[in-house]
């Protein structure tokens, strides 16, 4: 967590230092702004304000990996189903980056946004 930095909001909730809450606390807790569910939310919520700037593909591959992951991290993850949640992480992630590359005009907006990877 320290890494991540967010160790500060983590100890603020008052949870146990144990696998099963950090674990929790990196993927699912809205408390978290580096959280997969507060990721995936935030950039959902960035490509709906310029949705007018992203072509019809971009959009999709944001909004569908939305959906796929709030529907796997709508509970706790057991830490047995963790290798198959972090691989549909990577996939789901990886169309977004794909549609971005491959259908994006290269003009200011993708430059910027390069910035962020």
């Amino acid at each position: 967590m320290t890494s991540a930095g967010v160790r500060q909001v983590f100890d603020e909730g008052n949870r146990p230092y144990h696998a099963a809450a950090v674990t929790d606390f990196l993927l699912r807790d809205a408390s978290n702004p580096s959280s997969v569910v507060s990721c995936m939310e935030t950039a959902r919520q960035n490509g709906r304000m310029v949705r007018t700037a992203l072509t019809r593909e971009t959009r999709e591959s944001i909004k569908e990996p939305w959906i796929a992951l709030r529907r796997i991290l709508r509970k706790p993850v057991d830490k047995r189903e963790l290798p198959p949640v972090f691989d549909a992480i990577k996939r789901e992630t990886a169309l977004i980056r794909g549609a971005f590359q491959g259908a994006m005009l290269r003009n200011e907006i993708f430059v910027f946004a390069k910035l962020g990877r």
